[in-house]
């Protein structure tokens, strides 16, 4: 779908055109599921993998361009800064006032909310954080430090639900610290005793490639390859004056990016 292959210069050089085609077909089947699929349970029209892949994809295709696209998207972004920020905003402010189970919130709204949330991170991507000062600085890098367990907060916060609804916690407003401050501390605690060390232990069995290596097969690096080759064939005159060279990464950074979530 995004063109792999020995031929292909840049391997995801399809992926904006299939993020396209993905998140058009998503929100005609999440209009379609709405539409035939009745009564509503969350099961059917919010939960599905299948109703939520442009989501996964926008993020994809955010890292693609900041990974292999970076002066010229940073210089976008940068030159646009409030602009993007107020879009995220205003894509997400359906939020505030449409609950999650009203039917123009599990089909539009899934479009709204991760248009709403790519814009503000790439927003907040472009903010030297640890150059500002005073209280928006700590602000900020308190909102990074908690976003550093994004992942394990995402898995615990539906559990930690489940287990307040059935404590006598009081009114709205208790539930709702209980329920923000629990998942945000749970999410630390379990990222930093399970999901930081598996990281790690991941590393060890299974160490990222390097771009050098995952583009080896390109015609260009196939080439640098070819040519370095024959001068290492040279005899030891030639490997003293003509040391190999890395193969060019094709439009990435030094190393291959993280797949971490």
């Amino acid at each position: 779908m995004i063109g792999f292959g020995k031929n292909a210069v840049n391997p995801f050089k399809r992926l904006p055109l299939s993020f396209l085609v993905v998140a058009i077909g998503m929100l005609i089947a999440r209009l379609l599921t709405a539409e035939f699929v009745r009564p509503f349970r969350m099961q059917t029209h919010l939960l599905p993998t299948h109703l939520r892949l442009d989501s996964l994809l926008f993020g994809v295709i955010l890292a693609y361009y900041f990974h292999f696209h970076r002066e010229r998207f940073s210089k976008v972004v940068s030159s646009n800064l409030k602009k993007i920020a107020l879009a995220g905003c205003g894509f997400l402010s359906p939020l505030l006032f449409i609950g999650q189970f009203d039917q123009w919130m599990y089909t539009y709204g899934f479009t709204s909310a991760f248009l709403g949330y790519g814009c503000l991170m790439i927003a907040f991507l472009h903010v030297e954080i640890h150059s500002e000062e005073g209280l928006a600085g700590a602000l900020l890098r308190a909102v990074a430090y908690v976003g550093t367990f994004s992942y394990s907060i995402y898995l615990l916060h539906a559990p930690w639900l489940a287990l307040l609804q059935a404590l006598p916690l009081g009114g709205t407003a208790a539930r709702l610290v209980w329920f923000y401050g629990g998942s945000i501390f749970m999410g630390i605690l379990f990222g930093r005793l399970i999901e930081i060390p598996a990281l790690r232990l991941r590393e060890v069995f299974f160490p990222r490639p390097t771009a050098e290596i995952l583009l080896a097969g390109t015609p260009t690096a196939n080439l640098q390859i070819q040519g370095h080759a024959e001068a290492r064939t040279d005899g030891p005159t030639a490997r003293r004056h003509h040391p190999a060279k890395k193969p060019p990464l094709c439009h990435a950074e030094s190393t291959w990016p993280r797949g971490e979530t």
